[in-house]
């Protein structure tokens, strides 16, 4: 087991060396920017992770890479011990540390994560977009945390199973038909050119290094829902918080002095996997699916006007029952039907034509006969290709 350990870590380090995902223009003041505010946001607002918990804070980050994301913990208080076995990525870490004066918060190891073995505990464990490149994320998960101190906690991100299933596709795909790396990356740009575009856009990584990171990197093992819970459960971590979040689409209208329903307990994981299949047909940000019904919605405005009709009640109160006439002209048609049912159908038409190509891949190997059916599909490959990586945290009881 650990010489197929070793195996897959020398294959993925090998690809690394050649084009650095991590690697982004950190150095301009506008991408510097774009990602302070994107991590800002990712821990503040998203998962509920107030940024003075990294002040003075031990923080320990397995597969630290160029070391982009560890600036940030970095300013904002923590002592970094980072864990990269490339050492190209080293170099480039403690060069960036230098450039914005943090270099004493940084002490960084040119290691396997599987073969470090610090003498101390950690604040907060991270491990971002790593673990799923390994031969056994489960371990190197458990490996992470056991680095953990009481009441600490650990922030990974994990490709998603279902999230990461068009890409998966695609990187089958591109084996099927490819004969070499040259042309993995050529055909990746032909065949998936929308794709890649909108991940150069939002990544604000190049093309080379997103196409390396997703296809030509030889292991890329994803884990569902169940799955990191059942690695909590195992380490004694508790669910903190998550992005996209862990819900079942119901509205909480419970009083604070109920009990949360929490869904990551076991009886209720099994419905998690609705979501699943949402970030498996993703295909638009959120945003622009609301800007989409917004409309559909605004009767719901009504609400207002019947509310205000009974309101501020006392004993001088004038109540005029004539006014409640209006109610019978209200428009209470929410569309909600129409909406629900336009986003199920997108999951079916999404397997319609996923059934469509299986079967063309299975009868022919010509090139333009499979671009051409990936353009004509309206869901499989269009946009998101599906919500990949998700983000946990979670802390030691």
């Amino acid at each position: 087991m650990e010489k197929i350990l070793k195996q897959v870590e020398k294959k993925v380090l090998a690809v690394y060396k050649k084009v650095n995902p991590s690697t982004h223009k950190i150095e301009s003041n506008d991408i510097f920017k774009y990602h302070q505010k994107f991590r800002e946001s990712l821990f503040r607002d998203k998962l509920k992770f107030p940024l003075q918990m990294f002040d003075s804070a031990e923080l320990l980050d397995f597969g630290s890479g160029t070391g982009e994301q560890d600036l940030f913990y970095a300013k904002w208080g923590a002592n970094i011990t980072g864990v990269e076995m490339n050492n190209l990525s080293v170099d480039r870490c403690k060069k960036l540390f230098k450039k914005y004066k943090l270099t004493e918060k940084l002490k960084i190891h040119n290691i396997s994560l599987f073969d470090f073995k610090p003498n101390k505990k950690f604040d907060i464990v991270v491990s971002n977009g790593v673990l799923h490149h390994t031969n056994d994320q489960r371990a190197g998960f458990k490996k992470l945390v056991s680095y953990l101190r009481p009441r600490g906690f650990v922030f990974i991100s994990v490709g998603n199973k279902a999230g990461a299933f068009q890409r998966n596709l695609q990187r089958m795909i591109l084996y099927k038909l490819a004969k070499s790396e040259e042309e993995i990356v050529t055909l990746a740009k032909f065949l998936f050119k929308e794709h890649i575009d909108r991940a150069v856009k939002y990544g604000k990584r190049s093309a080379d290094s997103i196409i390396y990171d997703s296809y030509v990197v030889p292991k890329a093992d994803n884990a569902s829902v169940e799955e990191i819970l059942k690695w909590f459960d195992e380490n004694n971590i508790k669910f903190y918080s998550s992005w996209p979040p862990l819900q079942f689409p119901f509205p909480l209208v419970d009083s604070p002095r109920n009990d949360i329903i929490d869904y990551t307990e076991k009886k209720y994981r099994k419905l998690l996997s609705f979501s699943e299949y949402f970030w498996m047909t993703a295909n638009a940000t959120d945003k622009e699916i609301i800007n989409e019904y917004h409309k559909d919605l605004l009767p719901m405005n009504n609400l207002n006007k019947i509310t205000d009709l009974i309101k501020d009640i006392g004993p001088d109160s004038v109540i005029k029952l004539e006014k409640f006439k209006e109610i019978e002209n209200l428009d209470f048609n929410f569309n909600l039907e129409r909406i629900y049912k336009k986003e199920i159908n997108k999951i079916s038409n999404f397997f319609k034509e996923l059934k469509g190509l299986i079967y063309l891949l299975k009868n022919t190997k010509d090139i333009k006969k499979i671009k051409k059916e990936i353009d004509k599909n309206q869901f499989l490959f269009n946009g998101y290709c599906g919500q990949g990586d998700i983000y946990y945290m979670g802390y030691k009881e």
